[in-house]
Order: structure tokens, then C-alpha cells, then sequence
């Protein structure tokens, strides 16, 4: 990332991918920029292609293989990754094309992308967050003795994009929700008494974007 191209609004062509090879490219967007990004190769050599944006914090806020789109919800500087995971060269072109767009604004309890930085659940146990592509909201709280603990998504646009939700001990992870199951986790009190836990909203890929409301509620 360091040494990445810079380029705008563009096309390069003859370009290639040795054998373990990357090339990055850097771009400034400012807020509302919708970045799409077009790769040209051979038609059979899209699976061994990988396509990423990431931000200047190092998160990946979409994915690809020959395209990705993504729109800025802040000014800065922002890197594509191109990669090829073949043995052998691959050649390509790749187009960089702006528009604009609506940008995905985090909540208020930001950051909290990471179990240390994690929003402490209000005493009503219930949280309005906001996921927005390549985040990972985190949430704490502690469980009173002798009760076990249901927590709960509700609130979101399943066409939008699902969430996943685990529940955390630490940076173990003790419960996920499943897909036949709904965003919810039950863990009883023989398990989780007394102890404090994290709860970790996650999308079912780099580019889902939406709103929830997280529930927390004491099992006997």
C-alpha cells in the first residue's frame, strides 16, 4: 500500500500479474464518491482474480474479483488491491470510474471495531447501531449471577444484506447466530453467569450495509 499508483478517474491497459504478484492503486475520494472498479482479463481467469478496497485505517470496505463498487462516506485516500493467486502471469486492464452516491454514515457509538473498544449496552439493553461496509460493531455487557442470556438482532432489511451475530468472551467466541435460526443467540446460565460479554455484529460480506437494533435479555 505504501508504494501504490496513484490514479483518478481513468483506464490502464497491458498491465500484468506475475506468479504471488500485487499491484495496488490509490485514489482520492471525497464524501459521496461512488468508486466503480472494472478489471479486464481473460473470461476463465476471473476465479483466480481478488479485488479489494481499503480505507487509510486498513479496512476492507469491498471485494471483488474482476469488479467492486463502493461508496466514500468520508474524504481521504483510498487503495484498491488487484491480485491474481495463479501460477502463472495473468494480463489485464482495469478501469477506474466515479459517480456519485449515498455514503453509509456510522452510528454514534463509534469506534468500536474491536473487542477493547467495545460500546457498553445501556441499562434498558437495547442499541440502535448502524453496520456500514467493512465494519464490525462490538457491543459489552455483563450478565447478573445465576442468569443465562439472550441476545437478539431486529430492525434490519434482510435484502439489504444480513448480519451475523456472536456473542464473545473475551476474543473467544462462545455462540453464533445460524441462518435457520434468525440473528439470535441463547446461551444458558450454567455458561455465561457473572461473566462479561461481548456481542459482535458482523455483515455476511464486506459490502453489506445496514441498520439494527441489538436486544439483550436475562434467561433463567
Amino acid at each position: 500500500m505504501a508504494t501504490a499508483h496513484p490514479v483518478s478517474a481513468s483506464r490502464h491497459v497491458r498491465l500484468t500479474l506475475c506468479s504471488g504478484d500485487v499491484d495496488h492503486y490509490s485514489l482520492t475520494l471525497e464524501r459521496g464518491d461512488q468508486l466503480g472498479v472494472n478489471v479486464e482479463a481473460e473470461v476463465f481467469a476471473e476465479p483466480v482474480f481478488a479485488s479489494s478496497l481499503q480505507d487509510e485505517r486498513g479496512r476492507v470496505l469491498a471485494t471483488g474479483r474482476f469488479r467492486l463498487s463502493h461508496v466514500a462516506a468520508e474524504r481521504g485516500v483510498y487503495t484498491v488491491r488487484i491480485a491474481s493467486r495463479d501460477t502463472v502471469p495473468r494480463a489485464y486492464d482495469v478501469g477506474f470510474f466515479l459517480s456519485r452516491g449515498t455514503p453509509c454514515d456510522d452510528d454514534g457509538h463509534e469506534p468500536n471495531d474491536t473487542v477493547e473498544t467495545a460500546t457498553v449496552v445501556p441499562e434498558g439493553l437495547s442499541l440502535d447501531g448502524m453496520l456500514c461496509p467493512g465494519d464490525a460493531d462490538h457491543m459489552r455487557f455483563s450478565v447478573p449471577p445465576s442468569r443465562g442470556v439472550r441476545v437478539s438482532l431486529s430492525g434490519y432489511a434482510a435484502d439489504r444484506g444480513l448480519l451475523r451475530l456472536c456473542v464473545l468472551n473475551g476474543g473467544t467466541g462462545w455462540g453464533c447466530s445460524l441462518a435457520t435460526t434468525g440473528a439470535k443467540v441463547e446461551l444458558p446460565a450454567s455458561m455465561v453467569q457473572g461473566q462479561s460479554l461481548t456481542a459482535r455484529v458482523t455483515g455476511d460480506d464486506a459490502r453489506t450495509t445496514n441498520g439494527y437494533t441489538l436486544q439483550v435479555e436475562w434467561l433463567p
